[in-house]
């Protein structure tokens, strides 16, 4: 018996340091376009190096919608899939073709949450601006559409742009990876096709 309740008080220790650690999210789900949620510390226990893609990668902004329901389902030429194939985009407006430069993580300041920074070249300024104005003023988000696949790359509150740079705040590190690894993967993608 003693046996059974020390094994028992390992499992349970273990399950609470791992949910201690950010190794669990009581959140219900994945974060969600803008993010919102609890506040939960994620401990960067994983290690390695981050992700990041420091070629060029082209793509296309344009402001969206969002289609609530399950995975992707487009049922016309204005809905796009995201790259993981998790949501269904309605686009609302035309496309403006951009050019990504660089996309990176970094821990917040606020600790154990993570950043994600997208920046354009400097010549897209404008239109990441007008595109940040246009979903501002009709509702909705920006989105950055890979140019060659069309897919989502990422989907963001206007409120995220800035000048030539958009900075999504308040992510779970797993969420920042495979953000900045979508942009990567387009990258060899682009340079291969």
């Amino acid at each position: 018996m003693r046996g059974r309740r020390t094994a028992l008080v390992q499992v349970l220790v273990t399950v609470l340091a791992a949910g201690a650690l950010g190794g669990c999210d009581f959140g219900g789900g994945p974060d969600q376009e803008p993010t919102s949620g609890p506040t939960l510390v994620a401990d960067d226990a994983g290690g390695g190096n981050p992700p990041e893609l420091t070629g060029r990668v082209a793509v296309e902004l344009g402001t969206a919608v969002a289609v609530f329901g399950l995975g992707c389902r487009p049922q016309s030429a204005r809905q796009r899939c995201s790259v993981d194939g998790q949501k269904t985009y309605t686009l609302t407006g035309r496309l403006r073709p951009a050019t990504v430069t660089a996309a990176w993580m970094q821990l917040d300041t606020g600790g154990g949450r993570w950043v994600v920074h997208v920046r354009f070249a400097s010549h897209d300024h404008w239109s990441a601006a007008k595109t940040a104005d246009r979903a501002r003023d009709k509702g909705g988000l920006v989105v950055v559409l890979d140019a060659h696949t069309g897919d989502v790359l990422q989907a963001v509150s206007p409120n995220d742009v800035s000048g030539a740079q958009i900075a999504r705040n308040d992510l779970h590190r797993l969420t920042a990876e495979s953000m900045v690894g979508s942009f990567a993967h387009a990258a060899e993608a682009g340079s291969s096709g």
